[in-house]
């Protein structure tokens, strides 16, 4: 009974780690989807095997603020969500594309947008409901109204 729970706690760990890897692996595959700071931080971190404290201390910011920036760069690189609105380039002008990644990849509230994009919030609004709609995924009422 112990050697099958010490074989199965290995396994398991084994299982982990090939997970780990492999998540690896896609970040590093996908890094050129990104630029500026978050690809610096994000090579900083995947090449280099820098410490969040060394990242902190270069970048001047918190240890934990460079912690929580990577993880949720690794979580919208993983996700694939704007490697999804690539696929379906043919069917998004350019603009759109710019607007999907702003919204996907760098995780700017749809406010952001429309002012980096010079656009009005309705307009942005309705581009990012279109790409989501594209995308499959359901928009629930109060998401929209909760943004305004």
């Amino acid at each position: 009974m112990m050697r099958e729970s010490l074989r199965t706690a290995l396994w398991s760990k084994s299982l982990r780690e090939n997970r780990r890897r492999q998540s690896a692996d896609i970040l590093r595959d996908r890094l050129n989807l990104l630029d500026g700071n978050d690809r610096a931080l994000m090579e900083m971190y995947l090449e280099a095997g820098s410490s969040f404290r060394r990242m902190a201390r270069l970048a001047g910011v918190n240890e934990v603020t460079v912690a929580r920036r990577i993880r949720s760069m690794t979580r919208r690189l993983v996700n694939g969500q704007y490697l999804n609105c690539l696929r379906h380039r043919e069917r998004l002008t350019a603009m759109e594309l710019k607007v999907a990644k702003d919204y996907y990849l760098k995780a700017l509230p749809i406010r952001r947008i429309s002012v980096r994009r010079g656009w009005s919030y309705y307009h942005a609004q309705r581009t990012v409901a279109k790409i989501r709609r594209l995308l499959g995924e359901t928009i629930q009422p109060t998401e929209m109204t909760n943004q305004i």
